[in-house]
């Protein structure tokens, strides 16, 4: 799409003016008319999402918004699908075009990193209804749009890596932290979307800027290149601890409960797209009328059980840092219990990390349900003077999540025990001084060997 087609499809009046027809006569090149039909069904389509939801848009219902005819539809898509994959493309080169817009330049990568943000911000705040579209509604249009918006979030992670890779120091990071850093901007970004006040993300673009460069920070490296020695073997997994609450009396009895454990079960091992009502019935003993009680179908039902799932693991781990002294220990304590847990059953931790998002949009929102609600018990625990802010922990939960994805996506489970320390600074470190707050930690926190803490905690620590 050419720069005007930009400018449209973002300003506040988009629709009013854009969905004009424009005037017959000579001098209009055929290129010119074309840009200006994809344009308008582009502008259409973003209206009637925000109001009805990818499900009830139609061919139909988009030509008569657009003011065009069904065959000059198809002349430019081939479905309402591709017209949406344009929009989701075009919105995230908002910021990929930014960046390598700098990199032909000669301008700091960070530079165009920071300018880019500021840019796709300010957009989405002027056009919240696109911002619902690209990063909510859109994940109810099936694989295709799934699969062209994670092409252009890997074009955007490997430019970013490439950013930090070239910045001075203390700016530093990997490719983990790269995913990690455009998981925290995307998941704000929709959050700020999901709660209706997308109009507020041009103010929150300095807060996100802070947040970037206080993650991507020099001794995350140093931590993500440690020996650390796996933690709390004696945890048992997720496996072994749905078990126990699946044979407790309570749970005998309870058929939602029964459902939930047996569907976690099959799920785990089959995913979503095997999954049958019919299944989990005949295996948790329930009759259709005891199922239909609990749940409206089978994706309900999924969807308690991967929640279930993270919950059960969440308990453990709290259960784990009961007793230990210091919110700073505790959290070790707590994301390193999470740790050995996702390390210990692949399965489930595939179910709650990946699989999720197989329920489209009400996974997507499942899962950001449980990334709000890591946020807010990382937040409720700390002292007061020590506090993170909302949107970084959440931020900082959203990157967590993405790398422990992209591990177990690589069938790296395992590794997930030794970047327990990375997680802890990365949840940590928005606090600036959270660098006086790690020295408090023991030597486990810094490498979990025994090792000492690099020279640049130490110093500021003192």
């Amino acid at each position: 799409m050419d720069t005007r087609g930009r400018a449209a499809l973002a300003a506040p009046s988009a629709e009013k003016g854009v969905l004009k027809k424009l005037k017959p006569g000579p001098g209009l090149s055929r290129e010119a008319v074309a840009t200006d039909q994809k344009l308008r069904l582009r502008v259409a389509l973003v209206a009637l999402m925000a109001e009805l939801g990818f499900a009830a848009v139609t061919v139909r219902a988009l030509i008569r918004r657009a003011g065009v005819s069904t065959s000059t539809f198809y002349n430019h898509f081939d479905s309402v699908e591709g017209c949406l994959a344009g929009i989701v493309v075009m919105t995230l080169q908002i910021l990929i075009g930014d960046m390598e817009e700098a990199s032909r330049h000669g301008v700091d990568l960070l530079d165009g990193m920071q300018l880019g943000l500021r840019h796709l911000m300010g957009r989405l705040s002027r056009e919240p209804e696109l911002a619902q579209v690209v990063f909510i509604e859109a994940y109810a249009a099936g694989p295709q749009i799934r699969e062209e918006m994670e092409a252009s979030l890997e074009t955007l992670e490997a430019l970013v890596a490439e950013a930090l890779t070239l910045a001075p120091r203390p700016v530093a990071g990997t490719t983990h932290l790269a995913a990690g850093l455009v998981a925290g901007i995307v998941g704000t970004i929709r959050k700020t979307a999901q709660t209706g006040k997308a109009e507020e993300l041009s103010g929150l673009t300095d807060d996100m800027n802070d947040w970037m460069f206080s993650v991507a920070h020099e001794e995350v490296v140093a931590f993500s290149h440690s020996s650390s020695r796996p933690s709390d073997e004696q945890a048992g997994g997720l496996h072994f601890q749905m078990r126990k609450l699946e044979t407790s009396p309570g749970a005998v009895a309870d058929a939602g409960h029964r459902a939930i454990t047996t569907a976690a079960r099959l799920a785990a091992a089959g995913g979503l797209t095997g999954l049958t009502s019919a299944k989990i019935r005949k295996d948790a003993g329930l009759s259709r009328r005891e199922f239909e009680r609990h749940f409206t179908g089978v994706e309900a039902c999924f969807l308690d059980a991967v929640e279930s799932v993270a919950n059960t693991a969440a308990r453990v781990a709290g259960s784990a840092a009961e007793g230990v002294e210091g919110w700073e220990r505790r959290t070790f304590k707590t994301v390193g219990t999470l740790c050995s847990l996702a390390a210990g059953d692949g399965e489930l931790s595939r179910l709650v990390l990946l699989d999720v998002t197989a329920a489209g949009r009400a996974g997507l929102l499942r899962r950001d349900a449980l990334i709000k609600s890591a946020a807010e018990r990382i937040c409720d625990q700390a002292p007061s003077d020590r506090r993170p802010s909302e949107l970084a922990t959440t931020a900082s939960v959203e990157a967590v999540w993405r790398i422990a994805e992209t591990e177990v996506s690589a069938g790296r489970t395992k590794e997930l025990r030794r970047l327990a320390p990375v997680f802890v600074y990365m949840i940590l470190a928005p606090r600036r001084r959270s660098l006086r707050a790690l020295s408090k930690l023991s030597p486990e926190v810094a490498f979990a060997s025994g090792e000492t803490l690099p020279t640049e905690f130490a110093a500021a620590a003192a």
